[in-house]
């Protein structure tokens, strides 16, 4: 069953559109076509972007995304692809913003994919804009939450996602369900991010409610977070049978600050994630 968005506005029909057929002769097309679409995103909201390979250069950075393919399955039912996108920015892979999206169809394997791919720009795609696009976004998607400090970070959620039921979410959490969920999950995830050690950190909120069954798989950087998840799941949800996704990009803030003005990206050391030797090739 596909996801529906709440007011998306990717400005990526294109990239979509040819996303299949481009990657049938090889990942590196399948690479491109994705950076393609980050572009596009960028462009739709006023940013000059350029694309060179599977690389973006837009706002004063250079993002790199790597897509994996985890999973092609078919059923009686159609299609289920799975895949998982690493980004490389300023030449440092930063793992904890790698994020896993699961596109179902039930025409073919193409049809899958694009919508895994929609799915990862409508959750990670769109945060990773706002954060470096900062000031220079003069078109703002739609129904993006706005940014949210949050002791020494920014907080740039990506849009909500529900798949099954349309929930009356507002009527539960409010006009603003990421103020909600951060609400009960900030000082525990600053706890978490207190070590300095890394200037981006990425949190994916995906809970199932079935009645009055409840399941959470919420990741922080990357990781299963049960203790996380279980906060998410005590809020009032309301009744149903859907799931629920959204994406927060933590930004410490002098490197918002730093980039705001134009300053270079923090190096490997001091972001604490990894130098990826393939970026530092290119």
């Amino acid at each position: 069953m596909k996801f529906v968005w709440l007011t998306i506005a990717l400005g990526c029909a294109a990239a979509l559109a040819y996303f299949w057929w481009r990657s049938r002769s090889g990942p590196r097309d399948i690479e491109s076509a994705l950076a393609e679409m980050l572009a596009n995103m960028f462009e739709a909201q006023g940013i000059k972007a350029s694309v060179d390979d599977n690389t973006v250069q837009a706002a004063g950075h250079r993002v790199r995304l790597d897509p994996m393919l985890e999973n092609i399955l078919q059923n009686a039912h159609g299609y289920t692809v799975g895949v998982a996108v690493e980004i490389v920015l300023d030449g440092v892979r930063r793992p904890s913003l790698t994020v896993g999206t699961i596109g179902v169809a039930a025409e073919d394997e193409g049809a899958a994919l694009t919508q895994a791919f929609e799915e990862w720009g409508a959750l990670c795609g769109l945060s990773l804009v706002a954060a470096l696009g900062h000031d220079a976004i003069v078109d703002p998607v739609e129904g993006l939450p706005e940014p949210r400090p949050a002791g020494d970070h920014i907080v740039f959620p990506g849009l909500i996602g529900t798949r099954g039921d349309s929930p009356e979410l507002s009527d539960a959490l409010g006009d603003e369900p990421a103020a909600a969920i951060l609400g009960v999950l900030q000082d525990d995830l600053l706890a978490r991010f207190s070590d300095g050690r890394a200037a981006y950190h990425g949190v994916l909120i995906n809970v199932a409610i079935d009645g009055d069954e409840r399941e959470e798989h919420c990741l922080v950087d990357g990781e299963h977070a049960p203790e996380v998840g279980q906060q998410v799941l005590a809020l009032p949800w309301p009744e149903g049978t859907y799931m629920f996704k959204q994406f927060y990009l933590f930004v410490r803030d002098e490197v918002t600050a730093a980039s705001l003005v134009g300053a270079a990206a923090p190096s490997a050391t001091a972001s604490g994630d990894r130098p990826s030797a393939s970026a530092d090739s290119d």
